[in-house]
């Protein structure tokens, strides 16, 4: 949780990485976990600094860093 956001990672094969609306309890948005074709399957999703997520799971065998707001994977260096 961060301020009044929930997010979820569900082990389901799409829109499985979800950021909520505590207050609410609705769906703010679906952040796209980029999978493999088969599915994203996550295990666990964690807010981290500057609007960045990181979530992994089976359904990609990966683990990746993900910009919320653009919902872009972010790079390593």
């Amino acid at each position: 949780m961060q301020g009044f956001q929930i997010l979820t990672g569900s082990w389901v094969a799409h829109n499985s990485l979800q950021l909520w609306d505590y207050s609410s309890g609705k769906l703010i948005k679906n952040i796209p976990y980029p999978d493999n074709g088969n599915g994203e399957y996550l295990y666990v999703a964690q807010f981290c600094e500057n609007d960045t997520v990181v979530a992994g799971g089976s359904g990609t065998n990966s683990i990746k860093a993900i910009n919320s707001t653009t919902g872009q994977v972010c790079d390593y260096h």
